[in-house]
C-alpha cells in the first residue's frame, strides 16, 4: 500500500467536513489503493492550475471506470476555512465500496447510490511543504516497473515504487529520487518533472521514459516562449549530470535548481544558470 500522506489539517468529503480519523480509516483500505488523485497547490484564493489538474484526474478516472462526482468545485470547498492561507491540496477519488462507505458518518452514507463507479472524493488539505532554493537528488537503485502507458499515465495511490524510492532517498539525506526506465533512460523524479539545459537548449526527458506528463510541466509548455519551450530527450542519468543545469518542475513548487546528482558511484555539482531559473519561475503563478 501506499504510504499515507501526513495527517491533514482539515479533511472533506465529497464537500462535507468529517474527522482525521475517518480519513485515516481511508487509507487503510483497498479502495484507497485503487484511487486516483492530483496534488494541488492553493494560494490562498485560488486553484490557477486546477483546470490541468482536472483534465488528468478524469484521464485517470476514466483508465480506472470511475467518475469525478459533481459538482467537483474543491476552490468552493478551501475558501471556507482556509481564504488567505496557502496550502497543499490533495484530492482524491476512490471507489465507493461498501468497506470505505462502512467509515462514513451515516447522515453522509445515506448521499450514495450504493454503486463504485460514483466515486467517493476526498479533500485533504496540509501545510505547504517547506521551500527549496535549490535540491539534492539521488538515482533510484532499481529501474521503474511500468513501462506500459496503461499504467504509467494514471496517478493512483498504487505508489508502492514512488514511496520506496523517494524514502530511500530521504533516508540517505536527499530531498528526491531520480527515476529511469528498464533501457536506463531518465524518466522523473518520485514528486517532480525533470528539466535540464543541453547545448543553450531546454530539454525533458523524452514522453515514452513516463507518459504521466506532470501539470507542471505542462503548464511550462502552455505558457512559454521558444527558448523556455523544452524539447523532449533520451538521456542516462551520466548524461543529466553533464547537462549545463538541472531543475524539478511540479505543480506545488514550480521551478526548483537542482544542486547537486549522485548516481551509482559518484555526487556531481550541478551548473548553475540563475538568470535562467528566475526567467522559468516567472511563469508560475505563485
Amino acid at each position: 500500500m501506499s504510504t499515507p500522506p501526513t495527517e491533514p489539517l482539515a479533511c472533506y468529503l465529497d464537500g462535507l467536513a468529517v474527522k482525521t480519523d475517518v480519513f485515516i480509516g481511508l487509507q487503510q483500505t483497498r479502495a484507497w489503493n485503487r484511487g486516483v488523485f492530483e496534488t494541488m497547490r492553493w494560494t490562498g484564493h485560488a486553484l490557477p492550475l486546477w483546470s490541468m489538474h482536472r483534465e488528468r484526474l478524469e484521464r485517470g478516472l476514466a483508465q480506472q471506470g470511475l467518475i469525478l462526482p459533481e459538482p467537483a468545485d474543491p476552490a468552493g470547498v478551501i475558501r471556507r476555512s482556509f481564504a488567505g492561507q496557502p496550502c497543499r491540496i490533495r484530492l482524491t477519488v476512490l471507489p465507493a465500496t461498501a468497506q470505505a462507505l462502512s467509515l462514513l458518518p451515516a447522515d453522509t452514507r445515506r448521499h450514495y447510490p450504493g454503486i463504485e463507479t460514483a466515486g467517493l472524493t476526498v479533500l485533504s488539505i496540509h501545510p505547504l511543504p517547506e521551500t527549496r532554493h535549490s535540491v539534492r537528488l539521488l538515482t533510484a537503485t532499481e529501474p521503474h516497473p511500468f513501462t506500459e502507458a496503461s499504467h504509467s499515465s494514471v496517478k493512483s495511490n498504487n505508489r508502492a515504487y514512488y514511496d520506496t524510492c523517494f524514502n530511500y532517498a530521504r533516508e540517505q539525506g536527499f530531498d528526491d529520487g531520480i527515476l529511469y526506465d528498464d533501457r536506463g533512460y531518465v524518466s522523473e523524479t518520485c514528486i517532480a518533472n525533470l528539466l535540464m539545459l543541453r547545448g543553450g537548449i531546454l530539454c525533458t526527458p523524452d514522453p515514452s521514459t513516463n507518459p504521466l506528463q506532470g501539470v507542471g510541466l505542462r503548464w511550462l509548455a502552455a505558457h512559454t516562449t521558444r527558448e523556455t519551450n523544452p524539447e523532449p530527450v533520451l538521456l542516462t542519468a551520466r548524461a543529466l549530470c553533464a547537462s549545463d543545469g538541472v531543475w524539478i518542475i511540479n505543480a506545488l513548487r514550480g521551478i526548483v535548481p537542482v544542486r547537486t546528482i549522485r548516481t551509482h558511484d559518484t555526487e556531481l555539482t550541478m551548473r548553475e544558470n540563475p538568470g535562467l531559473t528566475r526567467k522559468l519561475q516567472a511563469i508560475f503563478p505563485f
